[in-house]
């Protein structure tokens, strides 16, 4: 069966119920030693990640249709359920969105002009979430020594010292589905190692309609207070009529 590709439609509706869909807050697992293994460091941080109340993500490299990848970036209130999010589809398109609450709205040229949208459904984030949100201590564990370092083993993110993970995508596939529908391929993972290990990045590459290709996440900003407004001026809405 041919695999479910990322639409434009769909990244027009990443993060809409990012903050409508807070998981249940899970035990924290115990703290890191300094000789912590390669799991046990993901398990903290996976846990870590899903107890922030706001940060920043952008990806790089998202299949949004057959042979056209897009980027984007945004801002995620968790606790006030807010985000703020800007795609760029191509060279001439750059479509804007915010939502706060139940209230969506979407601006097709970059913020110029602003119109309220309802808009339904929440695949695309739990996509690129689900390496964090979804992806639980028991698969981790499953995971075992295909969880290895990767080199460069050290590397600076955000000025934070991250240590650098990889596996087979088979090996972590929450992780795997992240962003993309790549066939087979490896997860990559750079994962902070001080007190608080978080998630900083991450990588999925592999195969689409048969050339190579990877989605790249950078996480940052955490817990960091957003400013996120409704539009003041508001385009009349959009109105079909039926024949």
């Amino acid at each position: 069966m041919r695999p479910n590709r990322l639409t434009l439609r769909a990244l027009l509706i990443l993060l809409l119920t990012a903050c409508d869909s807070t998981p249940t807050p899970t035990p924290m697992p115990p703290a890191l030693t300094p000789a912590a293994s390669n799991t046990a460091l993901l398990i903290q941080a996976a846990a870590n990640m899903r107890q922030l109340k706001s940060y920043r993500i952008e990806a790089a490299g998202v299949e949004v249709s057959e042979g056209r990848t897009g980027s984007f970036n945004g801002d995620v209130d968790v606790v006030g359920s807010k985000t703020s999010l800007r795609i760029t589809y191509s060279p001439t398109l750059t479509v804007r969105l915010i939502s706060i609450g139940s209230a969506t709205y979407i601006s097709p040229d970059d913020g110029q002009t602003w119109r309220q949208t309802q808009v339904s459904g929440g695949e695309v984030i739990n996509n690129l979430t689900a390496a964090w949100l979804g992806l639980q201590q028991s698969e981790i564990n499953r995971a075992g020594t295909a969880l290895q370092d990767a080199s460069p083993l050290m590397v600076a993110i955000d000025g934070v010292q991250c240590k650098h993970l990889t596996a087979d995508a088979a090996a972590l596939p929450t992780v795997a589905k992240a962003g993309s529908t790549f066939n087979g391929g490896t997860v990559e993972l750079w994962l902070s190692a001080d007190s608080r290990p978080l998630i900083r990045q991450l990588r999925i590459s592999g195969d689409s309609n048969g050339l190579p290709n990877s989605t790249t996440i950078k996480v940052s900003d955490f817990d960091a207070a957003f400013v996120i407004n409704a539009p003041t001026t508001l385009s009349p809405p959009t109105t079909t009529v039926s024949q």
